[in-house]
């Protein structure tokens, strides 16, 4: 894990979707969704549901954040 994973889900939380807090963060949509997918792979749970309506978490998700 590293801490810019951490800092890109709250970008997400706070954008809404994966285009708009790449833009925040200043890195390619497909980075930072590749950052968040080895998130979840590393904590071995899925954080993000994604869909074409934009993103929600899931209650692991919603953990972690508050964490």
């Amino acid at each position: 894990m590293r801490l810019n994973q951490f800092k890109y889900l709250i970008a997400l939380e706070e954008a809404g979707s994966f285009s708009k807090a790449a833009q925040v963060l200043f890195i390619s949509q497909p980075s930072l969704s590749a950052a968040m997918k080895e998130l979840e792979e590393e904590l071995g749970f899925e954080i993000i549901r994604r869909s074409k309506k934009g993103i929600t978490f899931t209650p692991q998700g919603e953990q972690v954040l508050k964490e």
